[in-house]
């Protein structure tokens, strides 16, 4: 599977992998993501849809710029938190500004996101099985698991 996002995605380099399985806990924390989201402009739809066949996406018009370049240059991926009390140290500086009240912050970092719903059992969307992504958590790291989901 070929990625949709462009060379400009970023994602987050975690210290370790243990503040990663960390961050993977605290995100399953009840009530602490309000979604994750997906913004694919209309000519990357359909390979949105062969990559995640049940995602959750907004579809963002490609509109261009007056010299005729894409405003939009690939999908942006993202985490609305409805919450981050206690959050990580290492996740910090990746807070960006929420949209309300209901999203007080979001991390914008498309590959990050990426790896999470490939990888570790996490959806495009609102409702996230908590039970499936602990189960794809490493033993060794189950305990950092743990810790970020009762911070």
């Amino acid at each position: 599977m070929a990625s949709i996002l462009n060379n400009r995605a970023e994602t987050i380099n975690f210290s370790s992998l243990n503040d990663y399985y960390e961050f993977i806990g605290y995100l399953c924390t009840p009530n602490r993501v309000v979604s994750i989201d997906a913004e694919v402009p209309s000519n990357l739809v359909k390979q949105f849809l062969a990559n995640y066949p049940k995602g959750h996406y907004r579809i963002k018009p490609n509109p261009v710029t007056p010299s005729g370049l894409p405003k939009k240059f690939g999908a942006q991926f993202r985490i609305n938190l409805r919450n981050i009390t206690n959050h990580p140290l290492s996740i910090s500086k990746y807070l960006k500004r929420g949209t309300g009240t209901t999203v007080v912050k979001r991390i914008n970092k498309s590959k990050l996101v990426e790896d999470l719903v490939l990888n570790h059992g996490f959806v495009f969307g609102n409702m996230q099985n908590v039970t499936h992504i602990k189960s794809l958590v490493p033993k060794q790291y189950v305990t950092d698991f743990d810790k970020g989901y009762n911070l």
